[in-house]
């Protein structure tokens, strides 16, 4: 993982830097989360570099699944083609997402919740997160039922647990104690 981290970071930056000075960070992003999630499909990925598999007709495959359709795509795609890096597609398209975020000054935050959560309270505690964090969060809610109830949210390596698990272990701690 590292060394396809350390492989992606060059592309990552490449494609920032065009992206920035074009005014279309926000395409790129979205269209690289778009590429990374037909990679990550396991038929996809077998036939990347499959001498049996016409690799420039697989490109116009992957291409013709995503929303942007324009000419440095298709510039990007040779390269990675031509590379035989685009299994690392996913690695760039979370790369890309960090510098973004640096760019604009913001974080991700994943938020878990026990139960599904309305855009409401999503708000109101993504809200509360940009408040002690000083910065604004980019929000993505998973349902973990194992949580029991309440929510935890990560912020890089942060961790803010307000599940009811984490009060009854915290609580079977001081019992043990």
């Amino acid at each position: 993982m590292l060394q396809a981290n350390t492989i992606a970071r060059p592309y990552s930056v490449a494609l920032f830097k065009i992206a920035k000075e074009s005014n279309s960070a926000n395409i790129w992003q979205q269209t690289l989360r778009e590429l990374s999630a037909v990679m990550q499909n396991e038929d996809i990925a077998k036939t990347v570099g499959n001498p049996k598999v016409n690799q420039a007709e697989l490109v116009e495959d992957i291409k013709k699944s995503v929303s942007n359709q324009s000419k440095e795509l298709d510039a990007f795609l040779q390269i990675l083609l031509y590379n035989k890096r685009l299994l690392i597609l996913p690695n760039i398209s979370s790369y890309f997402d960090g510098l973004l975020n640096e760019y604009e000054g913001s974080s991700d935050v994943c938020i878990e919740s026990a139960l599904p959560i309305t855009k409401k309270q999503q708000n109101e505690f993504v809200r509360y997160l940009e408040h002690k964090f000083g910065r604004k969060l980019n929000a993505k809610v998973l349902i973990v039922p194992e949580l029991i109830g309440g929510m935890r949210a990560f912020v890089g390596d942060e961790l803010f647990d307000y599940s009811i698990k984490a009060q009854l272990s915290n609580m079977k701690a001081e019992i043990m104690a």
